[in-house]
Formats: C-alpha cells, sequence, structure tokens
C-alpha cells in the first residue's frame, strides 16, 4: 500500500512556479530517485501531484480534472461509453490496476492515443497546477519499486504540449502541421522541435519529435541557436533560408529553417523555427523536400509544405 503523502514528505521546498522549472528540476534528479512533486494551495491543501521516475514525468494530476482524463480517453477509444469507461476506472481502483495497461490489454485505446491523452491531461493539469503565484510545491520520495509506467513522458515533450496550451485554437491546429513537417524532416533518424517566439526573446518548443537530448536545457539551447542564424542569414539573403553547423564530435549536423503556416482564421501566418539534428545528409534531403513542396503548390515559403 502507498504511504499517505505527509508520511513520505522530505520537507524539501522547491522554487518550482513554471513548467520550465519543473523541467529542470526533472532534469537534474539523480536517474534512481523515484518519488512525487506536492503541490499545495495556500491553506496546505493538496492541490495535485506530477509522478517522476528515471528523470521522466509519469503523469500529472489536478484536483477537478479527474472526469477530464475520460474526456479525452472517450475521444480515442470509439465504441465505448462514459459509463463503460467510468466502470473501468473503479475497477482500477479497486484492484490496483494501472488504467492504461487495462485499457490498451483489452483494445479499447491504443498505445499511442492512450500515450498521447496521458500527456495532454498531464499538459492540462501543469497550468493547474503552477499557474497560481501562491501555490507551494514539495518533494515526496517513493520508497520501494518505481511505478513501473509504461507511459512517460521527455520533459521537453511536456513543455512542449504545455506550452501549445496556451496557443489559439486557430494555432493549435496548425500545431498539428508542425508535427508533420518535423516528423517528415527527421524521421530517419535525429531529433527536431518547432518554437514559437513569444512576448520574450527566447523561442518557446510548441512541438518536439525524436531521440531527443539529455535535458529540455539541450533542447532549448538548439532553438537559441536556431533563432540566432536564422536572424543572421536574414540580413543577407531572404527569409527561406535553411542554416546548418557540425555537432561536435560527431558526423552529424544542426539544422534549421523558418516555417510560415497559414489559417483564414488568423490575421497573419504563424511563425515558427524548426530546428534539429539530422545525419550529414539531412540539410540536402529536407532542401529536396522544400523543393518538391513549392512544386506541387507554386508557394514560395519557408515550410515543408506550402
Amino acid at each position: 500500500m502507498t504511504a499517505p503523502v505527509s508520511s513520505r514528505e522530505t520537507g524539501i521546498r522547491l522554487d518550482v512556479r513554471t513548467p520550465s522549472d519543473l523541467c529542470d528540476f526533472v532534469d537534474q534528479m539523480d536517474g534512481a530517485a523515484v518519488g512525487e512533486l506536492v503541490v499545495r494551495g495556500p491553506s496546505r491543501e493538496v492541490r495535485g501531484i506530477v509522478f517522476i521516475e528515471d528523470r521522466r514525468v509519469c503523469w500529472a494530476a489536478a484536483r477537478g480534472l479527474a472526469r477530464r482524463l475520460t474526456e479525452l480517453l472517450l475521444g480515442r477509444a470509439p465504441g465505448i461509453s462514459a459509463d463503460a469507461m467510468e466502470e473501468l476506472f473503479r475497477r482500477c481502483k479497486q484492484e490496483g490496476t494501472p488504467l492504461g495497461e487495462l485499457l490498451v490489454a483489452r483494445g479499447v485505446v491504443a498505445p499511442d492515443d492512450l500515450r498521447a491523452a496521458l500527456l495532454e491531461h498531464t499538459a492540462e493539469s501543469l497550468r493547474v497546477l503552477l499557474s497560481p503565484g501562491d501555490a507551494e510545491v514539495g518533494w515526496c520520495v517513493r520508497p520501494g519499486p518505481g511505478y513501473s509506467a509504461r507511459f512517460t513522458f521527455h520533459t521537453a515533450e511536456v513543455l512542449a504540449r504545455t506550452a501549445r496550451r496556451s496557443m489559439s485554437r486557430e494555432e493549435q491546429v496548425l500545431a498539428g502541421e508542425i508535427d508533420t513537417a518535423l516528423e517528415s524532416a527527421f524521421g530517419r533518424g535525429g531529433w527536431g522541435a518547432a518554437f514559437i517566439r513569444g512576448s520574450g526573446a527566447a523561442p518557446v518548443p510548441v512541438a518536439v519529435f525524436g531521440e531527443l537530448p539529455a535535458t529540455t536545457r539541450d533542447v532549448l539551447r538548439v532553438g537559441k541557436w536556431a533563432a540566432s542564424a536564422l536572424d543572421l542569414a536574414s540580413t543577407f539573403q531572404d527569409a527561406d533560408a535553411l542554416v546548418s553547423a557540425d555537432a561536435p564530435g560527431s558526423d552529424s549536423v544542426f539544422v534549421a529553417w523558418r516555417l510560415g503556416l497559414d489559417s483564414p482564421g488568423l490575421d497573419s501566418p504563424l511563425p515558427a523555427i524548426v530546428a534539429g539534428r539530422t545525419c550529414a545528409q539531412g540539410p540536402g534531403r529536407i532542401l529536396n523536400q522544400r523543393a518538391n513542396g513549392r512544386l506541387r503548390t507554386g508557394v514560395n515559403h519557408g515550410g515543408l509544405r506550402s
């Protein structure tokens, strides 16, 4: 039986106020550490918990959002009713069975759909947990074995999905096209991320793909390099430039370009920067993809699709 939160608290209070703070904390943890970030309100009431293991986020749960997970799962599980899903929830709680394993084992939800629902629910929960300025975050260790979670998330995935939640509905639809662009460009190995420049100067990731580097800071460093390199390149050539740089100690390269996506619901195109690490032949392949896209549509812009 899992001990109550109060009996497992270490007394460590953390300066975690944003999803980026959370990512930094998780990335710097000992790889063997397993536990929970407990978020409390000003009256010490528990607002929610973030489960962590092996420098990855297993799940985040905020009070009041339990039914939201049911909604997300129902949206990805055609043919099952809300009552049937609630019954599965109750059975898992009574038997101590992980819900995800049961849903996948019974064929109710495909593994990729379950993972997507858990990530979305985690992002929504984090926005609720970390938005209030009066929240207090404490670290609790979990004794014994870990969570044995089949579906866990790199911190960069969590940060990108949380950032996407702040986008407008029209922009979120376009973010789905960004996912496709990343897979097309980096699907043969390497990793990629798409960044949006918000009110601050630093680009914020809104989508990631592939075998990501060890920490979110590594992803953000590539985003900063990409923004700086593309700004510099734009002073000498048009905005359609693709820039690259050798990755130290390997035969792979970092690559970056601008991706402009438009929608009738937006006043102006959504500007994004795509950057990542690919093989030595990657830049040539990406340039070829972009050229083919322009030939198909007759539109000249920085995206993989026009």
